[in-house]
C-alpha cells in the first residue's frame, strides 16, 4: 500500500521528518504545517466494546 502524500488533517504535503521518540530519533511521514504524524499501522488494537448490565467488556486481538 503506498504512503499518503497529503496530511489527513490540513492537506499539506507530508515530509519525512525525524523527531525524538522513546527509542531515539525516528523518521516518519509528518506534516510540517500542523505536526500530524501519519502512523502506518493498520493493525486494530481494539476489536470490540460490549456493554452488558451496566458493565463494559473490552475484547482485543490476542496477538
Amino acid at each position: 500500500m503506498p504512503h499518503p502524500k497529503f496530511c489527513q488533517v490540513c492537506a499539506t504535503p507530508l515530509e519525512w521528518i525525524a523527531l525524538m521518540e522513546d527509542g531515539g530519533p525516528k523518521e516518519r511521514l509528518r506534516c510540517p504545517n500542523c505536526g500530524h504524524t501519519h502512523w502506518n499501522n493498520p493493525t486494530p488494537v481494539l476489536a470490540a466494546i460490549v456493554e452488558y448490565r451496566g458493565q463494559v467488556l473490552l475484547a482485543r486481538n490476542a496477538a
